[in-house]
């Protein structure tokens, strides 16, 4: 019988080509899964279709950013992961946001531990809840909640991830690393407000563009 236990850090549609990264596991259609889940996830907030507890809609998003794949995170994430420590890294590490995920079973498949770590942490929106229809700050008791994995992948401001996977001797370990760092507490998770239709309503930096067909802005 396998266990699945989930980690935060406190502190899409459309196919996107992933950078050839060195080997370490992974590879780029799995790269290109993780990239393509987690912007289908931050597309379905932007646009208001994303479920709260007890079945609300969250608030849509405006400033709402795709995320790229990016290999310095991916290396990162695989030396963490590598160890076989089931806690996190420490901050001057990474210099990253990070997600841990872990099954208690060795070998367990690449592509299905990567969909199922990001379809959990997106989750907690709708078990756990905290933000609200008007509010979306982080605070601490809304952090305590568990919805760690779920704001770090929500993170608005993030524009980067890079995974690493290691099969360990009793369990098998997820790592994410995002950048721009989520999970600032008392910081908005997203702005509320409409998905952008032109590029001109991307503001957070500078030339950025909106994907009309994700809603979700770019730089």
């Amino acid at each position: 019988m396998w266990k699945i236990i989930i980690f935060s850090s406190i502190c899409i549609y459309a196919a996107v080509l992933a950078a050839i990264c060195p080997t370490t596991g992974l590879n780029d259609a799995v790269r290109n899964s993780i990239v393509n889940i987690h912007n289908s996830f931050r597309s379905k907030l932007a646009q208001g279709q994303s479920l709260m507890k007890g079945g609300k809609k969250a608030a849509s998003a405006k400033n709402m950013y795709k995320l790229k794949y990016d290999c310095a995170a991916e290396k990162t994430a695989q030396i963490w992961a590598d160890k076989c420590v089931f806690q996190h890294s420490k901050n001057s590490f990474r210099n990253a946001g990070e997600n841990l995920f872990m099954m208690s079973t060795p070998n367990y498949n690449l592509q299905s531990s990567m969909t199922k770590a990001a379809e959990l942490w997106w989750k907690e929106l709708s078990d756990f809840g905290g933000i609200s229809s008007t509010n979306t700050t982080l605070t601490m008791s809304i952090f305590s909640l568990g919805i760690g994995h779920w704001s770090q992948m929500a993170w608005a401001k993030s524009t980067i991830i890079g995974c690493g996977y290691k099969s360990c001797p009793k369990m098998t370990i997820v790592v994410c690393h995002y950048k721009t760092t989520g999970n600032f507490i008392n910081q908005k998770i997203y702005e509320i407000g409409t998905p952008c239709k032109v590029d001109k309503d991307c503001t957070t930096y500078a030339n950025s563009k909106c994907d009309l067909s994700t809603k979700l802005c770019f730089n």
